[in-house]
């Protein structure tokens, strides 16, 4: 009989427009069931769209051993606001997320069991990140450089300071307390592109620590036709496609903005100086 852990998995879905939806779906979901360890909970958090709605019900969700709740989010479709709509909503210590078209390591929930216990203090765990083209061709790896010796003064830990001097930490498939998440303001919808790093600069400004479990959990398709960051450079909507000067906005906002726990109104302006 396999045992659960005291934490729920997030997986948001704002859009089924992938002509793969349901296998890319049944793919993450089968990498939780292929653990011997699962979490209390798997929230699948939607849009309000009535096709995304329409697609879920029919999904079967009866085949997994865990327990699948379906939460509408009727105030936004931004993944950050799916996150934090979900947190909302969370009871159990920790909570993860996993985009519907990335999977878990199978040992990834029994490391983390392992790691939570050993190391309560740490307020947020990552995975090690293998990172693969949409044809699922080896990228590399992502997170992995906590290990490595002098990166941080830590092995294995990413605090502030390392954050600001190496900003390619990514935060997918995080095992987060939910209180702190909550306490921190969570995610930014007003952030565009860098919202993950502002997130962890704000996460670490005073004093929480990160640590990197130093197995891979994790596996992240890299720029899906579809997937936000796709869109962010090939959306035949121009308002959508961010320029590179654009990108070099965000980034300083991310490092103006992670002082405010509130979400601030910001907007980018074409020839606008950060």
């Amino acid at each position: 009989m396999k045992t659960n852990i005291d934490l729920t998995v997030v997986i948001p879905v704002h859009s089924i427009a992938d002509e793969k939806f349901n296998e890319l779906l049944s793919g993450a979901l089968n990498s939780i069931e292929n653990n011997n360890i699962h979490p209390s909970n798997v929230m699948i958090v939607r849009c309000g769209c009535s096709e995304v709605k329409e697609v879920l019900k029919k999904f079967d969700f009866s085949k997994y051993s865990f327990h699948v709740t379906l939460l509408e989010n009727k105030t936004g479709k931004s993944f950050q606001n799916q996150i934090n709509e979900a947190a909302k909503n969370i009871e159990t210590k920790y909570f993860s997320f996993l985009e519907f078209d990335d999977e878990y390591s199978v040992n990834w929930f029994k490391n983390v069991k392992q790691y939570t216990e050993a190391y309560p203090e740490i307020d947020m765990f990552l995975p090690i990140i293998t990172d693969v083209t949409n044809e699922n061709n080896f990228v590399g790896f992502t997170n992995e450089a906590a290990w490595a010796y002098n990166f941080s003064d830590t092995l294995g830990q990413i605090d502030h300071e390392v954050l600001n001097e190496f900003p390619n930490i990514n935060p997918d498939g995080m095992v987060v307390k939910t209180e702190v998440f909550k306490n921190i303001g969570g995610y930014k919808s007003s952030i565009k592109l860098t919202f993950n790093y502002e997130f962890l600069l704000r996460f670490t400004k005073g004093g929480r620590n990160i640590m990197v479990i130093p197995k891979i959990g994790y596996k992240h398709v890299n720029m899906r036709p579809g997937s936000l960051f796709w869109e962010y450079k090939n959306s035949e909507i121009p308002e959508m496609r961010i320029t590179p000067e654009e990108a070099k906005f965000w980034m300083e906002a991310a490092k103006k903005e992670f002082f405010y726990t509130e979400d601030r109104p910001i907007t980018y302006e074409e020839n606008e100086t950060a």
